[in-house]
């Protein structure tokens, strides 16, 4: 989940991934408050067509045009596709990083599995 400058890291992340796809399935959640605002929209659209196994997901705070599915903040969306077993990385902006974990541990997410900045294996 990414929001901001937060998705230069995730982007990395998921280029590794590309080196060695094992299986995985990655969603990526991007967060921004409109459509517009969305970073490098055409950059995401073309990583996605790369990879079967990607899913970009973009997430809208304040877009009354947004799909159903991509209203809401970052957080709220990527706990929509989140599925068991799966681990969460979130880059972002210190205010939408701060509580994150807290959410994620309340919606059921192993604190094993919540990778944010400030993690040192993160």
């Amino acid at each position: 989940m990414a929001g901001g400058t937060g998705l230069a890291p995730l982007r990395a992340l998921v280029e590794q991934v590309a080196e060695a796809p094992a299986g995985r399935r990655v969603t990526m959640v991007v967060g921004a408050r409109a459509f517009a605002d969305l970073y490098d929209a055409i950059s995401l659209d073309q990583l996605q067509c790369a990879h079967d196994w990607l899913t970009v997901v973009p997430a809208f705070s304040h877009d009354p045009l947004a799909e159903p599915g991509e209203r809401g903040d970052a957080l709220t969306v990527a706990l929509v596709h989140h599925r068991p077993g799966q681990e969460v990385y979130l880059c972002g902006p210190p205010p939408m990083v701060a509580g994150s974990r807290l959410r994620l541990l309340a919606a059921g997410v192993p604190a094993e599995r919540i990778h944010l900045p400030t993690d040192p294996a993160g």
